[in-house]
């Protein structure tokens, strides 16, 4: 728990005392991005308190495996009703404990609720509270300008749009991972670029704190490790195609360990098997003790490497998990990761995400045991200076601070 009653007095004389935290929160399945803010503003002596309310469905009602079942099916059956009882929900919920919201200097929308910022500004109207809101997890920009699930012009899409515009219009700061994305999202919605702030997502994950010690085994020798969710934007494909790409390079003795899973699961290894790549292995989720096995036995981890325009925006939870791993990384050379990294500084960048230029980033990279070196040091300093869950919390209150002020 945080310690309540402390300050965190920021160097200019602003202070910020307590938090409100309101929206769809999932204590069984946390999303990384907020537990990492929360637990650096609690290490900062913010007072955090909690509105929440169970997500129902909301964002998988959103998603699409087919998209001839859209717009009308998922629009007027699944999503509009969820997106309207889970603001009727956390209408009575902020009710139930209004004193919360009374007390709170700033009012926090955490990861994912972008669809529930109305009832939140009823009350941030009626006590005059500043709301900031997250917005990773945007449905419009995930699934429409992302993944391309639906095209632009559909209804389901314009809505979509209309309700993740709207709740940048009613709050008085839209968070988001990188200064690449708030220009995209301000750009694209129209709105002053002054609205838009940016907090990077960071890692509670601290190899040191972690035993490593396990035995010799054969299964765990690796050169290039992936770890995550397998989405169709973070360019699995094309590491699979790029393992491909040595190996028909003579260089079939790279070992490649793909951890995780996903909506592209069954499509990856499908496209493994038609290559007919014994060197690449998909090992699924595993418990943490062995994936950061893997990680540390590895030679190199591939961030996200695809096409997308989310790729290229996005600051990813295994960017900032590589980091602090002290691990090289080969990451796409777009303007988000620039904003921190430099190219064979604190991460490997390659361009044009093709498979041939990621095999050539991976050939440059596993022979040379210095550069390795010299990039995973300079990553764990980003980290170190960026990526820790205080440094977080306080990039969070120094764009926040302002609000306070007021």
């Amino acid at each position: 728990m945080p310690n309540v009653g402390c300050r965190l007095v920021i160097n200019d004389g602003n202070i910020v005392k307590k938090i409100c935290c309101i929206g769809p929160l999932d204590p069984g399945r946390p999303v990384n991005r907020n537990s990492v803010l929360f637990a650096g503003l609690a290490e900062c002596g913010i007072e955090l308190s909690f509105i929440s309310i169970m997500d129902i469905g909301t964002r998988s009602a959103a998603r699409s495996n087919d998209p001839a079942d859209a717009p009308h099916q998922r629009f007027w059956v699944r999503l509009l009703p969820k997106i309207v009882l889970e603001n009727v929900r956390l209408f009575f919920r902020i009710l139930r404990d209004i004193h919360l919201v009374r007390a709170a200097d700033i009012l926090l929308i955490p990861s994912y609720g972008n669809y529930c910022v109305l009832p939140v500004k009823i009350f941030a109207l009626l006590f005059k509270k500043p709301i900031v809101l997250d917005a990773h997890g945007s449905l419009y920009f995930q699934r429409i300008v992302g993944v391309r699930d639906f095209a632009e012009e559909t209804p389901y899409a314009r809505f979509i749009r209309w309700v993740d515009r709207t709740g940048a219009i009613l709050v008085d700061r839209y968070m988001t991972l990188s200064h690449e994305y708030n220009r995209i999202i301000s750009e694209s919605f129209r709105l002053d670029p002054k609205k838009f702030i940016t907090v990077y997502t960071g890692t509670l994950k601290k190899p040191e704190s972690f035993p490593y010690d396990c035995p010799p085994d054969e299964a765990l020798k690796v050169d290039v490790i992936y770890w995550g969710s397998f989405k169709l934007f973070d360019g699995v494909e094309n590491l699979i195609r790029a393992a491909a790409v040595l190996r028909d390079q003579g260089r079939g003795d790279i070992r490649f360990i793909l951890s995780g899973a996903g909506s592209s699961s069954a499509r990856l290894k499908a496209l493994r098997d038609e290559l007919n790549l014994s060197n690449v292995e998909m090992v699924g989720w595993v418990k943490e003790e062995k994936l950061l096995a893997y990680i540390k036995r590895a030679k190199l981890a591939v961030g996200p490497v695809g096409r997308s325009l989310l790729c290229s925006i996005d600051f990813s939870n295994k960017v900032c998990e590589a980091a602090a791993f002290g691990k090289a990384t080969i990451l796409v050379n777009s303007p988000s990761i620039r904003e921190k990294f430099v190219h064979l500084e604190s991460a490997i960048l390659f361009s044009g995400a093709e498979p041939e230029e990621l095999a050539k980033a991976i050939l440059l990279a596993i022979g040379d045991d210095g550069l390795r070196s010299r990039v995973g040091l300079g990553a764990r300093r980003i980290y170190e200076e960026y990526l820790t869950p205080i440094a977080v919390a306080r990039q969070f209150l120094r764009e926040t601070r302002e609000l306070v002020d007021k």
